[in-house]
C-alpha cells in the first residue's frame, strides 16, 4: 500500500528555489528596461546633455530640447551672433525657399522644427512662404526682410554656411544633411548652447 504524500508548504526547499529563480527574472528584465542601455551623458560649454534614441538631448529651462547633431560637431558652422539677436527681438520670422529645388524635403524638415521651436520655447510666429510663384505659399523672398520682421532663406549651394544680408538669414548647403546641420546650428545659438 502506498503511504500517503505529505503536504508540501509554502517554504518548501522546491517553492523557495522557484521564488528566487521568478525573482532573478524578474529583476534582470526591469533593469534591463529601465537602465538607459542607449543613454550616455556628455558636457559641452558646462550644460550636461545626453545621447538617448539617436538625439541629443537637452534640458533647458526645465525642458527637453532634442537635436540631430553633436554640438561639437558643428560648432564649427560659423553664424554671427547679429543672427542669434535678430531672431529673438522679434515676434514673427519669415520661412523661406524654393519648392522645386531637390533639398525641399530636408528643408520642409528645418522649416517645420524652427517653426515648432519657436513658438513653443521662445513665444515667436512664423510665416512659411516661397521665393517663386507658388500655389500654396505666399511670395516671400529677402526683399521682404525688415528689423522687425527678418527672413530665413532656405537655398541649395555649393558651399555650407549661414550668413545674413541686412535683415535676411541665409541657410546654404550642398546635401539635405548639411541643411539639418545649419537647423541645429541656428536652435543651438538660440538656445545659448553654442556661442
Amino acid at each position: 500500500m502506498a503511504r500517503p504524500r505529505k503536504k508540501e508548504g509554502l517554504f518548501s526547499k522546491k517553492n523557495v528555489i522557484t521564488f528566487i529563480i521568478v525573482f532573478i527574472m524578474i529583476s534582470s528584465a526591469a533593469g534591463f528596461i529601465f537602465s538607459g542601455s542607449d543613454r550616455q551623458t556628455y558636457e559641452y560649454n558646462n550644460i550636461k546633455y545626453s545621447y538617448l534614441n539617436n538625439a541629443f538631448v537637452f534640458k533647458i529651462n526645465g525642458k527637453k530640447v532634442y537635436f540631430r547633431n553633436d554640438p561639437e560637431y558643428i560648432e564649427n558652422i560659423k553664424m554671427d551672433s547679429k543672427i542669434v539677436d535678430s531672431v529673438l527681438n522679434t515676434k514673427v520670422v519669415y520661412l523661406t525657399y524654393n519648392p522645386f529645388n531637390n533639398l525641399s524635403g530636408s528643408i520642409d524638415l528645418a522649416r517645420y522644427e524652427i517653426s515648432e521651436d519657436l513658438a513653443n520655447d521662445f513665444d515667436i510666429y512664423t510665416v512659411n512662404g516661397a521665393v517663386v510663384e507658388n500655389q500654396n505659399l505666399p511670395l516671400i523672398t529677402c526683399g521682404n526682410a525688415t528689423e522687425s520682421i527678418p527672413v530665413i532663406e532656405m537655398r541649395k549651394s555649393n558651399e555650407t554656411r549661414i550668413t545674413m544680408n541686412e535683415n535676411c538669414i541665409i541657410f546654404e548647403a550642398k546635401t539635405d544633411f548639411e541643411m539639418l546641420e545649419l537647423k541645429d546650428r541656428l536652435m543651438y545659438g538660440l538656445y545659448g548652447i553654442i556661442k
